[in-house]
């Protein structure tokens, strides 16, 4: 069972859940509700959509260990579940059961919102999550702004969605004020999940190299790498900074304190330890503590709450 739970990446998954829930229930409702509006969405509709979403992602998980065997065999071999744990033709059997599943739902969604936008943005990510595994994951950069792209989308997405049919003649501030928000969050979370993905490039790229995998580390070298991740580190804490300062204008220093303490500063920890970092063992360490800052910025949502 803990295999299985491996595959499909369950941390990640909760992750993700707790994101798109932690949006609706602590940015959209709170706001809507402070001038009189409701949420478009109901909680059945939203919760399909964090399904979709999660059955995508879970897809793009299967289907990249089952193209990725030969690199995880070098880089993590005791990760490799595929061919040991589940047949070839069972993980195929699978893919099929998750793309009728997925295709069903957003057909449903899709005709209960009675828009074919969910259809489009839907099959679009399916679409290039199956490219993802196929060759976009060899390319040049391409793969890594593909997956920073996805992750960033998901909050996007669930915003657009809630728009959908939406013409309340109610104050039109708040839909303002929440695409901001939306914004600020997406593009935090596209920074946060590039430099991810570039550091574990950096971790696998022995594996990588024996599939001729052109990945930026591969590409460029291990130094140029590291200055990209530290220049892009050093925007996404500008970008926090800036955020910081907005929050103290409606009197959320609580959320200040937190995002200094469970975000910038393990931010500068990271850092530091990429200054160091040579080994396989400590760019995961380092891909790990990225996974910890991005649960501890969702939190600051929760923070935001209080006033003080």
């Amino acid at each position: 069972m803990r295999k299985i739970l491996n595959i499909i990446r369950l941390p990640n998954l909760l992750i993700l859940a707790f994101t798109l829930l932690a949006v609706r229930h602590l940015v959209f409702i709170p706001i809507f509700s402070h001038t009189g509006q409701t949420v478009h969405l109901t909680d059945f509709q939203y919760v399909v959509i964090i399904f979709i979403t999660e059955l995508i992602t879970v897809f793009g998980y299967i289907i990249n260990d089952l193209f990725d065997i030969e690199t995880d065999t070098i880089n993590k071999p005791e990760k490799v579940y595929i061919g040991k744990l589940v047949c070839h033709s069972k993980i195929v059997s699978i893919l099929l059961i998750l793309s009728i599943l997925i295709f069903c739902c957003i057909g449903w969604i899709s005709v209960e919102l009675k828009s074919a936008l969910p259809a489009i943005l839907f099959l679009l990510a399916y679409m290039i999550t199956t490219w993802y595994a196929m060759k976009l994951k060899k390319s040049f950069v391409w793969g890594n702004l593909a997956v920073a792209s996805m992750s960033a989308g998901a909050i996007v997405m669930v915003w657009i969605f809630e728009n959908i049919g939406s013409h309340e003649s109610g104050n039109q501030n708040s839909y303002l004020f929440i695409s901001k928000i939306v914004a600020g969050i997406g593009i935090l979370a596209f920074l946060l999940n590039l430099i991810s993905e570039i550091v574990k490039d950096m971790e696998d790229e022995t594996g990588d190299r024996r599939i001729q995998c052109r990945s930026l580390v591969i590409v460029k070298g291990i130094r140029f790498t590291k200055t990209l991740l530290v220049l892009l580190a050093i925007f996404m804490l500008t970008l926090l900074f800036i955020t910081q300062f907005e929050l103290l204008l409606y009197n959320k220093r609580l959320a200040v304190a937190w995002m200094a303490m469970g975000v910038q500063i393990p931010l500068l920890a990271f850092l530091i330890g990429l200054s160091r970092a040579n080994k396989r063992t400590e760019f995961h360490n380092l891909s790990t503590l990225l996974k910890v800052i991005m649960f501890c910025g969702i939190l600051t949502l929760l923070f935001a709450q209080v006033d003080f």
